[in-house]
This record gives structure tokens, sequence and C-alpha cells, in this order.
């Protein structure tokens, strides 16, 4: 129990410094007052998903075969780099390479942070823990990020570029903590059968239900990803708020996240946790209705509310998500085909958001938003209900690698 008492502590740790962003809320204004257009920015938006997709198979099969702590590590060193470059070179090639890093680094540690504690805590008898141990990481994660964001604006005021240097510098103590976790008690050496591409694709195609879990994982992620990163500054300036009180706006709004993160069981005792995922990602269209309807009052409001759902959802789905991996060996993997498929629709959505913006029409985007998530559910709830937990061909392929008694 000590044991993974120590890998849980440092797990939320890590997840505070490596994800503690002070830019965020001021990236878009930065980025504008650095002479790039709206055009040019969710351009870049829409290239940094795209990267994502390309990196997110790649990283999460490297994770797998050469181990999921040494791609943390790497992932968090870049981080450093990734938040000084807007400092030391601020024009579009720079907030390019910018942003491309970021999708390296983020790749390196998404799929691999999760599977590393997941199988850390399986290994050590108390996967148990997982469930409780995302939900907390995320929540601490978030409560720090609130105290952050209430930095923001006044670094902003001093310079407009020091949320930047904050936030290497986080990456760094990041970086640190990623050489203090302990190393894998199951080695990747001993395998009888190191990770296979091959083995990976059989296991999507073979197992329909994780397939649903991973698709419902993407209409989660895409509003939660669009709402607020990518329309919460263009949403907040067209409601008449200036840039000196984003900072406040996130934190206040990170609070509710966070709020959500920690208090999921009282959800849980009214429903399991597949359907939770189903439920929560209706209310966020419905969040998303709301915030088409304007006023400064019901923006605020509603983007709160969007954050507690976001908060209750996160950990349930990343429970549902694991629980449904029927191999610990390509765990890292398959979170990131995962995440590949996330970040191609955001892709998609953030070029369309562009369009939306130039046009004027970001309450039909909103909309269109709600009605997306209304679909996800409708196709894909009774779609989970009626596919085979896996297919017969899987399961006479896993039963073939089964060694006979």
């Amino acid at each position: 129990m000590a044991q993974a008492r120590r890998l849980i502590w440092l797990y939320y740790a890590f997840q505070i410094t490596v994800t503690l962003m002070l830019w965020m809320p001021i990236f878009y204004e930065y980025q504008k007052q650095m002479g790039l257009s709206d055009g040019q920015i969710l351009d870049i938006q829409s290239l940094y998903y795209v990267s994502f997709c390309l990196f997110e198979l790649p990283t999460g099969f490297i994770a797998d075969r050469l181990g999921h702590r040494g791609c943390m590590r790497v992932g968090a060193a870049l981080h450093v780099v990734t938040h000084a470059l807007p400092v030391i070179w601020p024009t579009y090639w720079g907030f390019v390479c910018h942003w491309l890093l970021l999708a390296l680094s983020r790749s390196l540690i998404s799929g691999a942070a999760s599977a590393y504690v997941y199988n850390q805590l399986e290994q050590l008898g108390q996967v148990e823990l997982y469930k409780e141990t995302e939900g907390r990481g995320r929540a601490w994660s978030l409560a720090v990020k609130v105290i952050g964001f209430t930095l923001t604006d006044p670094l902003t005021q001093i310079n407009v570029s020091l949320p930047y240097v904050a936030s290497a510098l986080s990456a760094v103590v990041s970086t640190v903590i990623a050489w203090r976790f302990p190393p894998a008690l199951r080695h990747l050496q001993v395998k009888a059968e190191p990770p296979r591409i091959g083995r990976a694709v059989a296991l999507l195609l073979g197992h329909p239900k994780m397939v649903v879990v991973m698709l419902q994982g993407v209409a989660l992620f895409t509003l939660t990803r669009i709402v607020q990163v990518n329309v919460f500054q263009p949403l907040l300036l067209a409601q008449g708020f200036v840039v000196s009180q984003f900072g406040r706006i996130l934190a206040v709004n990170t609070l509710f996240e966070a709020l959500g993160s920690a208090y999921p069981k009282i959800f849980r005792r009214l429903f399991s946790d597949l359907p939770m995922v189903f439920l929560l990602t209706l209310a966020m269209g419905v969040c998303c209705w709301g915030l088409a309807r304007g006023g400064s009052w019901n923006c605020l409001i509603w983007l709160n509310v969007f954050a507690v759902v976001t908060g209750l959802a996160y950990p349930i789905q990343r429970q549902v998500m694991n629980e449904h991996i029927p191999d610990s060996d390509y765990r890292a993997s398959l979170l990131s085909a995962e995440s590949l498929v996330d970040r191609a629709v955001c892709a998609w959505v953030a070029h369309a958001l562009g369009v939306a913006l130039t046009q004027g029409a970001m309450p039909a985007f909103l909309q269109g938003s709600a009605m997306a998530s209304l679909a996800s559910c409708v196709l894909l709830w009774p779609l989970y209900a009626l596919v085979p937990r896996r297919l017969a061909s899987a399961t006479a392929a896993e039963a073939s690698k089964t060694p006979a008694p």
C-alpha cells in the first residue's frame, strides 16, 4: 500500500505541474498582438490537432514497446522548450513550431501516463484505486490552475510574455518529478511477445464495444476542447469582456471543473459509469445551446455549468475506456488511438469554427455542436448495447496465444 500511495502522490504532482499552462487564457489575444489574424490563429489550431493525429499512434506504440516512464520524461522535458518558443520566436512560424512541439510532447505523455499508472496499480493489486487517482489527480491539477490563472492577469499587465515563462518553469519541475517515478514492476524486456502494430490493430477491429466507447469519448473530448480552448476567448470578446479579465474568468471556470472532478461519486450512486458518459455528453450539448443565446452573464453561467460537467465526465470516461482495453501490453497504444480520433475531429471542428468566426456565425456553430452531441448519443448508446464485446475471430486469436496447460 505504501508503494501505491507514493506512486499516486507522484502522479498528482506530475499532473499538476505538467498541465499548468498559464498562457491558456491569453494565447489567442497574445498571437493577435504579435500580428496574427483570426484565420491564421485557427489554422494553426487545426494544424495542431492534425499533428496530434500523426504523433499519437507512433508515440503510444513507442511507449508500450520502450517504456511508459521514459516517454513521460521526454514529453515533460519537451514542454520546457514548447513554452519558451513564443517568447524567443513570437512570429507566425514560431507559433506553428510552438503548437507542433506541444502536440508532440503531449502525445508522449497522454497515453503513457494513464497506462503507466493503471498498470502499476494493477501489478500492486490496487487497480480499484485508479478511478479515484485519475479523478483526484485532475481535481488537484485544476485546483492549482485556479490559483495560477488568477496570476495570469497581473503577469500579463507586467509583460504579456510572462505567462509563457512561468509555464516553462512549471515544466522544469514536472521533468524533475518524471525522473522520480519508480520503474515498471513488470519489465518490457521479459515479455514473450513485444508489442506489434498488427496486434494493436487486431485488438481494435476485434473488440467493437471498445471502439464504441472510443467514439463516445471523441464527442466528449471535442466538445470540451472546442468550448474551453478555441471558443472561450472569442466568445468572451464577443460578449464585451477584456483580456485583463480572462485569467480570473478561467480561474473561476477551472474551480467549477475541479469541484466536478472531486465529487463524481454523487452521480455514480444513481447511474453506472457507461450511462453517465452518455448523459454527461448530452449535458455538454445543452450547455453549448445555452451559450448560443448570448449575454455576458448567460455566457459566464453556462461556461461554469459546462466546466462542472467536464470535471465529472473525464475521470469516468477514462475508467470506462481502460476497463474495455483487453490487453495491458497495448494500453498506451489503444489510448493513443482514441486520442488520434479525438484530435482528427477537433482539427475539422477548429477549421469550421474559423469559418464561423469570419462569417459572424458563432451562435450557429454552438447550436450545431449541441446537435452533434445529441446525435452521438442517439447513435452510439443503442449501438453499444447491440454489438458484442469481442468478435469470434478475436476470441479465437487470443485463445491461440494462451499456452496449453
